[in-house]
């Protein structure tokens, strides 16, 4: 989580587009405010283990368009 703060802090750091800048902020309050799903009193999903999904998910979108740009 922590790792993820830093990278969205420096992206806000290096972006210069306004509107950018306030909607990484925004995730960024959102991501110190959230307290998670109840999924049908299962089990909750937390901010922890939204942030692994998350990361599943940008990564396979980065190797597939690697594999995309390739062909």
């Amino acid at each position: 989580m922590d790792e993820l703060k830093v990278l969205l802090q420096t992206l806000v750091h290096r972006q210069e587009e306004p509107n950018t800048k306030a909607e990484v902020r925004e995730v960024l309050d959102v991501l110190e405010e959230w307290p998670g799903f109840n999924m049908c009193r299962v089990f909750t999903l937390g901010r922890a283990r939204l942030v692994d999904i998350s990361s599943f998910v940008v990564t396979y979108i980065i190797i597939f368009l690697q594999f995309r740009l390739t062909e």
